[in-house]
């Protein structure tokens, strides 16, 4: 994590193909990426953290007879099991997914060249149910399906 414009950077490098999958039963096509789950050792102003998990995943769909949409929504979830450890930070009050409120940008790798995200929206911290092991924290954004294409055939981050 680094610095930007909002004072937060999450950066991550893959290569994963595009899976496509035709539903002919529903006139549809959907495009999405294997979900990448991955545990780094954060480093934020100075401190390392541990125990946090990632998963990235990115998906769409259109009707057959049409041509790809033209954006992919992207999908950051964090997990961590003590709501004490670093977090995202907290994001402003939101009107809903519709309404971006992210203070944390998301830039995407591929073959050397950064693609950074538009604003998007960025949960708070929370549970599903309170028995729950885990907490999570999401933040989701769109892509040209261009960049999602470049990126899913990415030879190097």
């Amino acid at each position: 994590m680094t610095g930007c414009p909002h004072g937060n950077r999450v950066e991550h490098k893959y290569g994963s193909k595009i899976l496509v999958q035709p539903l002919a039963d529903r006139d549809e096509v959907n495009y999405y990426q294997s979900e990448l789950k991955f545990s780094p050792e954060l480093r934020v102003a100075g401190k390392t953290f541990k125990g946090h998990a990632f998963d990235l995943g990115s998906n769409t769909s259109c009707k057959l007879s049409r041509q790809p949409p033209d954006k992919v929504v992207v999908t950051l979830i964090h997990e961590i099991p003590d709501p004490k450890m670093w977090q995202l930070p907290t994001p402003p009050e939101s009107g809903g997914l519709t309404e971006p409120n992210a203070i944390v940008d998301l830039i995407l790798v591929a073959d050397g060249e950064p693609f950074k995200t538009e604003r998007g929206y960025q949960s708070k911290l929370q549970k599903d149910l309170p028995t729950d092991a885990t907490f999570y924290d999401f933040l989701i954004v769109e892509i040209p399906f261009q960049v999602f294409s470049k990126v899913a055939n990415a030879q190097t981050g």
